[in-house]
């Protein structure tokens, strides 16, 4: 039960929930595409989006906060 508060606490934290976000979204990409069976073109449209979510995650992460 101290986890789940601690991670409610994290969550309310904008950096933090940002990379579960992402995290999740990529966790949930590679399922799909390991699972599903799709056109080649989908697979690398979504693995497209998905670098797209990451890389601007990374972008936000080392933004100056002037």
């Amino acid at each position: 039960m101290e986890w789940l508060k601690w991670l409610w606490y994290k969550l309310g934290e904008e950096k933090f929930t940002y990379r579960a976000i992402t995290v999740c979204c990529t966790l949930m990409t590679l399922i799909i595409i390991w699972t599903v069976p799709m056109r080649e073109e989908y697979a690398w449209f979504m693995g497209v989006l998905n670098g797209g979510l990451i890389i601007a995650q990374l972008i936000e992460e080392f933004k100056d906060d002037d």
